[in-house]
């Protein structure tokens, strides 16, 4: 009955799991009468996506499904993770939300889920008005200065972001890459920070679903 109905695993070699009632095969030729009625598509039919096993039969019921194009929340949560502790540094927080644990899944699987953050200049009466994808970058500025009538290079690098990552199947880690600006003179008198970096909040969503977008945040 492997192309009726299947519970639990489409296949063994497949990671997702639930109830599957297979629909009717299109077909372009069959009269589809009850003489001639057309065949059940097969419910262990599969197609990989990101090393991952997904059905790709029409169903008359999949308990996996996406309700309206959405995703079935598992877990939700928000914070501040505090600027990095020196210039250019980072600062993590590890957020568990025992996804693999409570789902029984295997070691390898990991969920999907949606991680946003915001500058506290964005939050408004405890609300962001602004909000961002996860996302870093690095920049170099230059600037001729003088010392003593000697000319010298002044070099500002600047860092910003924030990155989210899948630590295990019950974890998942968010990096405050806002490390500030670092000031360097080159042969000159002095190194320092004129930006001591931003405290960040962070949004974080993880769904029941397998994650499907590569390990990052959709």
């Amino acid at each position: 009955m492997a192309n009726r109905i299947a519970l639990g695993r489409r296949k063994s070699g497949s990671v997702d799991r639930g109830l599957m009632i297979s629909g009717m095969e299109a077909s372009p030729t069959g009269s589809g009468t009850s003489g001639s009625p057309y065949s059940r598509a097969d419910v262990t039919s599969t197609v990989t996506v990101n090393s991952q096993q997904y059905g790709n039969a029409p169903h008359n019921f999949d308990s996996q499904a996406h309700v309206g194009g959405g995703h079935h929340v598992f877990y939700y949560t928000q914070g501040i993770i505090n600027k990095p502790a020196s210039s250019l540094g980072t600062r993590t927080v590890d957020i568990t939300h025992n996804w693999g644990n409570l789902t029984e899944s295997g070691t390898s699987e990991r969920p999907l889920f949606a991680a946003r953050w915001s500058y506290p200049h964005d939050i408004s009466n405890g609300v962001a008005t602004e909000c961002y994808n996860p996302g870093e970058y690095t920049a170099y500025e230059y600037s001729l200065r003088y010392f003593s009538g000697e000319p010298y290079l002044r070099e500002t690098e600047i860092r910003e972001g924030f990155k989210a990552e899948h630590i295990d199947s019950n974890t998942i880690r968010l990096t405050n890459k806002c490390g500030g600006h670092l000031l360097t003179d080159e042969a000159g008198p002095f190194s320092a920070s004129n930006h001591a970096g931003h405290d960040m909040y962070y949004a974080l969503v993880v769904f029941y679903e397998l994650d499907y977008n590569g390990g990052v945040s959709i």
